[in-house]
């Protein structure tokens, strides 16, 4: 579910209870960039480090990679 809402280590949340549920919603400014597919597509003004976002990402996708590879295996 974290790597579909595209939530990284350090994404703040705001926390709502209501009735039988839980909301969780990021807060914040969202980022300039936007998951199309399995590509990351820069929409608007740049904001923060490119580089990092980038990077970022792209551990993120190799280490999803790896658990399914490890899944397939066991």
């Amino acid at each position: 579910m974290r790597d579909n809402l595209g939530l990284i280590e350090g994404t703040t949340l705001s926390i709502e209870a209501s009735e039988n549920q839980v909301i969780l919603k990021p807060t914040g400014v969202a980022s300039p960039l936007v998951r199309k597919g399995h590509i990351l597509v820069f929409t608007g003004a740049r904001e923060g480090d490119l580089r990092d976002a980038v990077k970022t990402d792209r551990k993120r996708r190799a280490a999803k990679f790896l658990r399914r590879v490890k899944a397939k295996q066991s």
